[in-house]
């Protein structure tokens, strides 16, 4: 029996098994990313077609769409939408910030949690061209961040991804965000 005999590894076996660790991390993580942005995606597709269908049945019952054009996200939150339906639609309109109460307490569209998702969500009136909306949109989706830039977290194949749901019921795609299957 060999009583020298050494037991372990030695420090370059060890850095050796860190270095393809984290190869291998550096491999998987863009993959991985990319996995959670397109399910992300396809969640603000469900709902931006949600909010476009129930936009174009407010229209049906009120043979108008909404001229609140705006961020649902300003307009539609927790603490504003749990109201019952105000009624009958004003014929000048309303303001941006009473679109939740005539498409949620009016069941057009049901609660959802709006502060808490990665995109902004926006009401648009197919005759009005801005912003996200464009001309002939009734809603959009877009990711959301806060301030003049994007955060770190939000990297850039990702952060101009976009979608619009047009009064025809086409869904178009943009910046580069994928096709919903």
């Amino acid at each position: 029996m060999n009583k020298n005999c050494e037991l372990g590894f030695s420090i370059s076996e060890l850095l050796v098994v860190v270095l393809m660790i984290i190869i291998l991390v550096g491999i998987a993580q863009p993959r991985y990313r990319k996995t959670l942005e397109t399910s992300s995606a396809e969640r603000a597709v469900g709902m931006v077609q949600a909010i476009g269908k129930a936009h174009k049945m407010f229209r049906l019952d009120n043979n108008r769409y909404m001229n609140a054009s705006g961020a649902i996200i300003f307009s539609f939150n927790n603490a504003n939408c749990n109201v019952a339906c105000p009624g009958t639609y004003p014929t000048g309109g309303a303001p941006a910030f009473q679109a939740c109460k005539y498409l949620i307490g009016c069941h057009y569209l049901s609660e959802y949690n709006w502060n808490a998702d990665g995109w902004w969500f926006f009401l648009c009136d197919p005759a009005v061209s801005s912003g996200a909306c464009g001309s002939g949109a009734v809603a959009a989706a877009s990711r959301k961040w806060a301030g003049p830039a994007p955060p770190a977290t939000l990297t850039t194949p990702y952060m101009f991804w976009n979608y619009r749901v047009m009064e025809d019921g086409r869904l178009l795609v943009g910046g580069g965000a994928p096709n919903p299957r």
